[in-house]
């Protein structure tokens, strides 16, 4: 099933997204593709799905400079560190560490181009 199909099930909305938005979407549901707010997309007062909140969404380039340096810090400087070793937020599918450094690197990737379900190859630095 569709993302568009499951917000057309909860009475329509939007479907944003940063790549193209599928052709065959329901008549309840907008596309909008690209940065967006609510605030631009309808007036929270016309909209009639579930999700009345405003929101702002930000580009996820934009959060390590300019104005929304501060959403980049606070993410992965203040909070994402200490919650991984904390366990609180736990990484996943698993990671599966196959070596260190650059000379680690053709490893992964040979393990990568053979198959891997379910895990994640990482290589630290």
């Amino acid at each position: 099933m569709q993302v568009a199909q499951v917000i057309a099930q909860f009475g329509g909305g939007i479907l944003a997204s940063v790549l193209p938005p599928p052709e065959d979407i329901p008549a309840t549901v907008q596309a909008a593709q690209g940065q967006y707010s609510s605030s631009h997309l309808y007036p929270p007062s016309e909209h009639k799905g579930p999700f009345t909140n405003q929101y702002h969404t930000v580009f996820a380039l934009t959060i390590f400079y300019g104005d929304n340096q501060s959403v980049g810090k606070a993410i992965y400087q203040d909070f994402l560190p200490q919650a991984l070793e904390s366990g609180q937020i736990k990484p996943s599918p698993p990671a599966e560490i196959v070596g260190h450094g650059m000379e680690s690197v053709e490893e992964a990737c040979q393990k990568q181009k053979a198959g891997v379900s379910g895990k994640k190859i990482v290589v630290t630095v």
